[in-house]
């Protein structure tokens, strides 16, 4: 559980540090976990385990089975995942393997001038007694968050209203508004974004959000990261421009 109530730069460190510990780093280093796990001899943390791998195989196959028969066998994807994803935080919290490496405390230190990590974070506000969208907003030396609305409206209208457009091809601005206007006066004067995503934002293209005049693919260099600790691997690569840009499925006119 998170609290952004009365956020200074220490909470958000620590809201940062916890990110860090648990996003996606059962994915990054799943054998390195699956090891450590099933040679640990607890029985909750190997129950925890199997339990999370099972229901992430029952997501794999149920995302290749239609709507249509999904709806009749009454599965809701989204409990299936939301119940993945707790698995995947509690064994993360739970867990050593991932140890105190001195590269998850300087995230900060990495993020260079005219760049921006948007680090989208769902969690569960007890003051409304529902979930939540909030952003960390990490520049270089600074650390900042910005509420971006309900999980609910999100999760359910505006992610479908996305998708149709997407489908229909018909631009709108309306998913711009709603998953990222909040978050664009934080990210001004920055030319290059990381973004760590969180929940529904795993199905939305933000390259593809258009504000009513331009989409964000043309306004940012924008590259999608699982974890915050993640842009030291890409500092170390090298790379320093980038030379290409790969659409999916494209269709090209004769």
């Amino acid at each position: 559980e998170f609290s952004f109530a009365n956020p200074n730069e220490d909470r958000l460190k620590k809201v940062l540090a916890y990110e860090v510990n648990t996003k996606g780093l059962l994915l990054s280093t799943s054998g390195k976990i699956r090891k450590q796990i099933l040679e640990s001899g607890d029985k909750e943390l190997i129950k925890n385990y199997n339990d999370w791998k099972s229901a992430k195989n029952q997501l794999a196959y149920y995302y290749s089975v239609p709507k249509e028969e999904l709806a009749k066998q009454k599965i809701n994807l989204d409990s299936i995942a939301g119940a993945a994803n707790e698995k995947e935080r509690w064994l993360s919290a739970n867990t050593d393997a991932f140890g105190n490496d001195e590269k998850n405390t300087n995230v900060q230190e990495k993020v260079g001038a005219g760049e921006a990590m948007v680090d989208i974070v769902k969690y569960f506000d007890a003051s409304s007694a529902s979930f939540q969208y909030q952003a960390l907003v990490i520049k270089s030396g600074s650390i900042s968050t910005v509420k971006i609305g309900e999980a609910d409206l999100l999760d359910k209208k505006m992610v479908k209203l996305y998708k149709n457009s997407i489908i229909y091809k018909r631009p709108e601005s309306r998913s711009y508004t709603s998953f990222w206007e909040p978050i664009e006066a934080k990210v001004a004067g920055s030319s290059k974004i990381y973004l760590v995503k969180d929940g529904v934002y795993n199905q939305v293209s933000i390259g593809s959000l258009y504000d009513g005049k331009n989409y964000l693919a043309d306004r940012y260099d924008l590259s999608v990261i699982t974890n915050p600790s993640d842009i030291h691997e890409i500092r170390n690569t090298g790379v320093k421009a980038k030379n290409m840009f790969l659409m999916g499925a494209p269709e090209f006119a004769p």
